[in-house]
């Protein structure tokens, strides 16, 4: 039974091996970045009472094939990433929209780290800081 079963897996190998050389591809083109202006926010004073603050980065496809956004992550769950689209052509810009939310008083530093099929590097991290205020005066 186990040489019928290695026999069919060999086989199952070759005939994938034959079939996947029907398909193009094209390992030329490479999915790139480029981050417009600056990967560093700060929001200077925050008042306590506000619900949440965000801004948004902007990245470029600048690569010869779409740019996949597949996932985000932050360092603290007082922060959240989010993105205007997931599959950025040649090209066209995405916003990354980084949300703080002001819990307790003093300064901050979260970061936000996007997952991409990017190379050389397969990531980028944007950087928000600021300093939480029991009140901002309006002056």
């Amino acid at each position: 039974m186990r040489l019928y079963f290695c026999l069919f897996l060999f086989g199952l190998f070759i005939w994938n091996s034959a079939w996947a050389d029907d398909i193009p591809c094209d390992t030329a083109k490479d999915a790139r970045y480029e981050i417009l202006g600056d990967f560093n926010y700060d929001f200077g004073d925050v008042d306590i009472q506000n619900d949440s603050i965000f801004t948004v980065f902007y990245v470029k496809s600048v690569g010869d094939a779409p740019m996949l956004i597949l996932n985000g992550s932050t360092t603290c769950p007082c922060t959240q990433v989010a993105f205007t689209q997931d599959i950025v052509q040649p090209g066209d810009t995405v916003g990354i929209i980084v949300t703080y939310h002001p819990i307790h008083s003093g300064p901050f530093k979260q970061s936000a780290t996007v997952s991409t099929n990017t190379k050389p590097y397969s990531y980028f991290r944007v950087l928000i800081k600021g300093n939480v205020v029991e009140a901002v005066s309006k002056d």
